[in-house]
């Protein structure tokens, strides 16, 4: 074989102009896949006004000078002599081509009953390329897979024939065609992917953008604003409800074309995304991830409220609690827009809002290629009394998320290389900051003042509330807790109305002490007298004991008779108690036969020590002394202790 001049190498058109004959390619075995030169006009033809150029994105040879100056369309190498094996070396060396040449040339299914999956031509034929090697394949074929819980990745071998296996593709020896996720429990193919991948992407770089780059969103995926409400109050389904439009998405050089119909066929990527949107659940059992069939709603049913994944099991979201479903993209053939399960309950929307896409536990997810569109946040109330017991709360946009089921970490950057300069604006959020750092700006634990009636985000109100599933929902909070806080997985927070911050000492850390009022005893009340100012005012009645009365008659005659001496006599005033004896007034009567008695009333207040006497008369006694309290008053209400203060909520930071 003579020394050729040129060399035949696989090329892409990357833009041609027709009006003007200039094109650009790009020659991946020779430049790379990003780099483009520039084509002459040498070759192509020229008719009413137009060049016959290749049209954008053609696969074809060009001819490559040897010494790499000179790049020529093929109809151009008539002027110089070219190595026609150079193109069989150039296969056999890289093991390019690999991919279907046109994958709307063929149609896959997959059946449930038999497990058997099939691909066939839709006209006469279709064509593989596998390791360099061109196939075409007229009839149909399949493949059966066990009857065994696993993902099954389906391609043609370097022979042309259909294989599965159940790790990844081989880059370099398998064309990749289909995979499928067959759950053994449910009988079903709860996932049935496209892989058919072009020939124009070499398997390097689609080794390179799978594992780098993975899925990316071209357009579409809007939510309709007017399909949707966010503050329903629980009575009709439409408070659940959202309406899809169409997107596009790149699975490496795969475009995912998602159309919205209410009709879709079988394996088209067609799905009823309005009116309401038709989606179906993903979520992980113990028997591995089962897809239901999709309803009105992004979230599956209980026995009477919504479930959350909680690890391999479905639980019941509580009342007046929230839950999260997951819309994302994927290149499944029957539903390609899926709601993965929420994995907890949120105690309020702040942290439901708080969560993001990398907190999800995706262990053995059989979704390879996919991206986030949007997080669905429902409130749950089973006072709510429309059939799902559920109100939309929130669709939150993370289509700008960079993430997939497989992908690279992001390489170190340099100490010193971030700067405030080199910081676009706004180009820092808290959703971009890792939790671990925000953990370090407030700790977990940490309690605060809010004049808000709800918790921020991250944050849980001290309301009394008790947390389910605690210690795996907050765990860096469930640490920093004290014991008497825990209840197996839960976290019971305090109540913290009418109550104010104060130091551990007395009162054990995170118990409550104190009162906001006191009642006092008669032991608080210092030593004290009261004083007491009284009278008395009363009678005094009875007889003088028996005595007898001398009489010494006067000088003058006096009338005696048989019924003794009548004398009338006055009882005056009395000097110094002793009475004195006046003359007229009153009358005596004196028995000079016996003994006799006097009756009479005493005013005792005006008595003076001793008595009153008078001649042949005397009177004593005593006043007892007065004993006993001064009588009770006062109601015993507690006095009020509570200073004055503003008041607030508090919360504690649960992250």
């Amino acid at each position: 074989m003579s020394t050729p001049d040129f060399e035949l190498h696989r090329a892409v058109v990357h833009w041609a102009d027709p009006v003007t004959g200039k094109a650009q390619v790009r020659v991946p075995s020779l430049l790379g896949a990003d780099n483009v030169v520039d084509m002459p006009t040498t070759g192509l033809t020229y008719a009413e006004g137009v060049w016959n150029v290749p049209p954008d994105g053609t696969s074809l040879f060009i001819a490559v000078s040897v010494d790499r100056t000179q790049f020529l369309w093929l109809n151009a190498v008539d002027a110089a002599p070219v190595d026609e094996d150079a193109g069989a070396d150039i296969l056999a060396a890289t093991g390019e081509p690999m991919g279907h040449e046109d994958r709307t040339e063929s149609a896959m299914a997959f059946d449930d009953s038999t497990r058997i999956f099939t691909i066939q031509p839709v006209g006469d034929s279709f064509t593989i390329w596998c390791k360099g090697t061109k196939y075409v394949k007229t009839g149909t074929s399949s493949l059966t897979l066990p009857d065994t819980t696993d993902l099954y990745y389906i391609y043609f071998d370097p022979d042309g024939l259909i294989q599965y296996r159940t790790n990844y593709f081989v880059w370099d020896e398998d064309c990749p065609t289909s995979y499928v996720y067959w759950n053994s429990t449910t009988q079903k193919a709860e996932f049935f992917a496209d892989e058919r991948h072009g020939i124009v992407l070499d398997w390097q770089t689609h080794e390179y953008l799978h594992r780098t780059r993975g899925a990316s969103i071209a357009n579409g995926f809007d939510v309709d604003p007017t399909s949707f409400v966010i503050d329903g109050d629980g009575t009709a389904d439409s408070h659940c409800y959202f309406t899809l439009e169409d997107g596009t998405f790149f699975d490496e050089d795969l475009q995912v074309d998602v159309v919205s119909t209410a009709t879709p066929s079988a394996n088209s990527w067609e799905q009823d995304l309005s009116s309401p949107a038709q989606i179906p659940v993903f979520y992980l059992t113990t028997n591995g991830w089962v897809m239901d069939d999709p309803t009105n709603f992004p979230f599956k049913m209980g026995a009477s409220l919504p479930y959350f994944n909680d690890g391999t099991s479905l639980t019941q979201i509580d009342s007046n609690k929230f839950g999260i479903a997951w819309i994302v993209a994927t290149n499944n053939l029957n539903y390609p827009v899926l709601a993965i399960m929420g994995q907890a309950q949120y105690l309020n929307i702040g942290d439901a809002e708080a969560r993001v896409w990398s907190d999800l536990t995706l262990t053995d997810l059989p979704i390879v290629e996919m991206r986030p569109l949007y997080k669905y946040v429902f409130q749950v109330k089973d006072t709510y009394t429309n059939s799902v017991k559920a109100a939309l709360r929130g669709i939150y946009d993370i289509r700008r998320v960079e993430a997939s089921s497989i992908g690279a970490p992001t390489a170190a950057i340099s100490d010193g290389s971030i700067t405030t300069e080199k910081l676009a604006d706004e180009a820092v959020t808290a959703a971009k900051i890792a939790a671990a750092v925000q953990d370090l700006l407030v700790p977990a634990g940490t309690v605060a003042a809010t004049i808000k009636t709800t918790a921020d985000t991250g944050w849980l109100m001290l309301d009394g509330s008790s947390v389910s599933s605690a210690s795996t929902l907050y765990p860096s909070l469930w640490s920093a807790a004290p014991t008497s806080w825990k209840s197996g997985t839960t976290l019971n927070l305090p109540d913290m109305s009418n109550k104010t911050l104060g130091g551990s000492g007395t009162t054990a850390l995170g118990a409550a002490g104190g009162s906001n009022s006191v009642t006092l005893a008669e032991t608080n009340l210092p030593s004290h007298a009261h004083s007491i100012n009284h009278g008395h005012s009363d009678t005094f009645s009875g007889s003088a004991s028996s005595h007898t009365h001398s009489i010494n008659p006067p000088s003058t005659s006096l009338n005696i008779n048989d019924n003794g001496l009548n004398i009338v006599y006055q009882i005056g005033g009395y000097t110094s108690g002793y009475a004195m004896l006046g003359s007229t007034s009153g009358t005596m009567a004196v028995d000079f036969d016996g003994s006799h008695g006097h009756t009479g009333t005493v005013d005792i207040p005006s008595f003076t020590s001793g008595g009153p006497s008078a001649t042949g008369v005397s009177i004593s006694g005593s006043v007892t002394n007065y004993t006993g309290n001064s009588g009770n008053t006062g109601s015993g209400t507690s006095v009020d202790v509570t200073n004055a203060h503003l008041a607030v909520n508090f919360q504690i930071k649960a992250h």
